[in-house]
């Protein structure tokens, strides 16, 4: 079953690197790697959903959506 914080996340990372999964979200996307530059934006947009602010050491660490989602609950 999949929670909120990684429907949001899921949802996200495909508003922001415009990626096509169609209305359900596959498991595959939580391993999937995107560019630098949509790294930052996703990070910036993640930030902004979630009210977080991400340190800039975290940062190079969320390298996938899998990442972002268990750093998010940790928080």
């Amino acid at each position: 079953m999949v929670d909120k914080i990684e429907t949001e996340v899921l949802k996200t990372i495909t508003q922001v690197a415009k990626i096509d999964f169609g209305k359900k979200f596959d498991k595959s996307l939580l391993n999937f790697r995107w560019d630098s530059l949509q790294h930052i934006r996703i990070i910036i947009a993640i930030e902004k959903k979630f009210k977080v602010k991400i340190s800039t050491s975290d940062i190079g660490k969320l390298n996938d959506a899998k990442s972002i989602i268990d750093y998010l609950k940790k928080k």
